[in-house]
Formats: structure tokens, C-alpha cells, sequence
């Protein structure tokens, strides 16, 4: 039916009354704490989750310095993934 998109995030009620198989609820995974020897903190969409773990991922940016240029190879990792079909958003926090 077209434009679900990020409607469904916020809940796209006219989609859910042609039931559709639109759900309501939106997953929340479990709260992770932060240890003190905790450096940085990785946010991203599923587009970079399908296509490396976390394990991958810091491997992939431990030698580099900054938040941005973290990110920004995360992306172009996920991108040149021939598995990788969706959007990508990448947030690096360094703690």
C-alpha cells in the first residue's frame, strides 16, 4: 500500500485500520549499562546492524579518533556490503 516508511515508529493508524499486519507496539530492546572502561557508544539504524555486529563494528573503528570519522566508516562499510539493502543512520558518541 506504499508510504509506511518511518510512519511506523510513530504509529500509522489509518495503515493498522486496513489491518495490514501494522502492530502498535514498537520493539525496546533491553537497557544496557555502561561500564567505566566504556569509550564510546554506537547508535545506528538496522541498515548497519544487518550487515556487522558490534563486535565488527569496533573493530572496524579502533583506530580511529574522532566520532565522525567513525561514523563515517560504518556507513561506507555497511554501503560497499553487497547484503546491505536499507538506509543506514550511524551516531558515535565518544564518552
Amino acid at each position: 500500500m506504499g508510504g509506511l516508511a518511518v510512519s511506523r515508529a510513530l504509529g500509522d493508524h489509518f495503515l493498522k485500520q486496513e489491518k495490514v499486519g501494522l502492530i502498535g507496539e514498537p520493539y525496546v530492546s533491553p537497557c544496557i549499562k555502561l561500564e567505566p572502561t566504556d569509550s564510546l557508544v554506537i547508535l545506528a539504524s538496522d541498515g548497519l546492524w544487518d550487515v556487522m555486529t558490534g563486535e565488527e563494528a569496533m573493530e572496524l573503528i579502533s583506530p580511529l579518533e574522532n566520532a565522525e570519522s567513525m561514523a563515517r566508516r560504518l556507513i561506507q562499510a555497511a554501503l560497499q556490503n553487497p547484503k546491505c539493502t536499507d538506509n543506514i543512520t550511524v551516531i558515535v558518541i565518544q564518552l
